[in-house]
């Protein structure tokens, strides 16, 4: 592939070496770094790519870095996984529990199956949320969590759309969003996204549901949207965060 940015980029090798260590722990097939002078590790194996976005000062993006590399590896068949510096120091748990997902390499697996559905009060829903998603709690009005053996291990949640996104683009007679979804950490609840899908609109019966899918980590053709029955609508421009 051509190097299609001319500038320097730095790159926090302090975190691709820890990056490389854990997953050397989990994986055992070949693991190549700065391949092609744009992915940090790269495992042709599966097809993985995992880039480490520095946030410091000294170091300057182009303003479509990350979603030029995310589309044109997208294309190659290569999902590339692009990391803020800043969530390795404040959310490393959560970060080494998503990459030892993509590796199939979940020390716990629960079937969905064997949980019991219940709402989920909101303290404990934030709490849940801080501790095993990296976008941390939100604003839901419906929350549904799985619970194994009493302990809540997946949960998922919904809002009405939101006026800057939602509104403009779609019918809301009685639409909603899904704005969180994730498992406890280093666990696997095989089949939990649809069976919580399944629930909320057994319950609330909505017309509309759609999603916005983090392209730094998933997209909107992964297995998660395909098997809940969604469908790819559009891709927004970049989002903005503040650290």
């Amino acid at each position: 592939f051509p190097v299609r940015y001319s500038h320097e980029i730095t790159k926090h090798k302090p975190n691709i070496h820890k990056l490389t260590t854990y997953i050397s722990s989990l994986y055992s097939g070949n693991i190549l770094h700065n391949y092609h002078n744009e992915i940090d590790i790269y495992l042709p194996d599966l097809g993985l790519g995992i880039n480490v976005i520095n946030l410091k000062d000294s170091v300057s993006y182009e303003k479509n870095y990350t979603r030029d590399l995310y589309t044109k590896y997208n294309q190659l068949n290569v999902k590339l996984i692009q990391i803020f510096s800043d969530e390795l120091i404040n959310k490393k748990d959560i970060v080494y529990s998503r990459l030892q997902n993509e590796l199939k390499a979940n020390t716990t697996t629960i079937f969905a199956r064997k949980c019991e559905i219940r709402n989920v009060a909101p303290n404990i829903k934030n709490t849940f949320l801080d501790q095993n998603h990296i976008q941390g709690r939100d604003q839901a009005f419906h929350k549904y969590g799985l619970y194994y053996q009493n302990e809540l291990v997946s949960i998922m949640t919904f809002r009405k759309p939101r006026t800057a996104i939602g509104k403009t683009n779609v019918d809301n007679g009685d639409t909603w969003e899904l704005i969180r979804f994730c498992n406890k950490k280093y666990t696997n609840v095989v089949g939990a996204a649809s069976r919580l899908l399944k629930h909320f609109i057994r319950e609330v019966q909505p017309q509309h549901i759609y999603s916005f899918a983090d392209n730094r980590w998933s997209s909107p053709t992964s297995n998660l949207y395909l098997t809940c029955g969604f469908t790819h609508v559009s891709t927004s421009q970049h989002g903005y965060w503040y650290t």
